[in-house]
């Protein structure tokens, strides 16, 4: 996969782009699952449990394929260590597509208690969550980013942080919508960081070679 960091490259963007559809779609089939307080990984209890495990299957996969990608960013260990926060967010997603969570817009059942596959699955969570909150913080030192995606990186950082603090304080009968905006900021920020050419810190386009060695008289 490392030989042919454009082939993995799109592997990545499929990988979230079926993420982000999978998403989509279960919240159309499933209307009364309401999204303001239940969590996206809900619908593996209430249905579409196929689509949405597909989903976070997708998911994980596309932070294991963007690995090389991430690798050819500058400076290095800044680029090793976002790698290995993708790869440990990659983790913690298979963990969520794999075990079910028990609990219901953010609460468990009275009386129940956390089974192994449950406690898992939180685990998968955290570790995602926590990785890929690295993972963007870390990017903003990359100098092979342009100055505008690490503006909209910081964006996604700050949006991030003042919709935590907002939503928590109000409850957790919006836990779901805050959620969906991590989630939703992940993906942006995957996104942008795929978007990158990394070879030349440029977004799309290559540096034109310097010819004025060319031009001088002999």
């Amino acid at each position: 996969m490392g030989r042919n960091p454009d082939a993995t490259r799109a592997l990545a963007f499929c990988g979230l782009a079926t993420f982000v559809t999978c998403v989509v779609v279960a919240h159309v089939a499933r209307p009364s699952l309401d999204p303001l307080s239940h969590m996206v990984s809900e619908y593996a209890r209430y249905g579409p449990r196929l689509l949405i495990t597909a989903g976070f299957a997708a998911w994980s996969l596309s932070f294991a394929a963007a690995t090389p990608w991430f690798l050819l960013h500058r400076p290095r260990r800044w680029s090793r260590a976002i790698a290995s926060c993708g790869l440990a967010a990659a983790a913690g997603i298979v963990l969520i597509a794999a075990f079910r969570t028990q609990t219901s817009a953010g609460h468990l059942a009275f009386g129940s208690h956390l089974a192994l596959g449950g406690r898992l699955h939180d685990a998968g969570s955290g570790l995602a969550t926590l990785s890929l909150l690295a993972a963007a913080c870390l990017s903003l030192g990359l100098n092979t980013l342009t100055v505008r995606r690490r503006i909209a990186v910081a964006a996604l950082l700050v949006l991030c942080a003042l919709a935590s603090a907002v939503l928590l304080a109000i409850g957790q009968e919006v836990g779901g919508l805050r959620q969906r905006i991590l989630l939703g900021s992940a993906c942006a920020w995957e996104a942008v960081v795929l978007g990158s050419r990394p070879e030349d810190g440029t977004s799309g386009f290559r540096a034109r070679p310097d010819r004025s060695a060319e031009r001088s008289p002999a």
